[in-house]
């Protein structure tokens, strides 16, 4: 997703150790951290990696 040209301007991206510090100061707590990958075919057809993580957060 980094380097689709739309994604700096439209988006923010965030590793774990960001999303963890951000959460933080919310009032949520992370329960779960799972990260993922899977490969899909783009609209060009090239078949690329998906790589994101799932997180399930709690109110504290």
């Amino acid at each position: 997703m980094k380097k689709l040209p739309f994604v700096k301007d439209k988006f923010s991206l965030y590793d774990n150790n960001d999303l963890k510090l951000l959460i933080k100061k919310t009032g949520f707590n992370i329960i779960e951290t799972e990260n993922m990958s899977e490969k899909i075919k783009s609209k060009s057809g090239e078949l690329v990696e998906r790589i994101y993580s799932v997180v399930k957060i709690k109110k504290l």
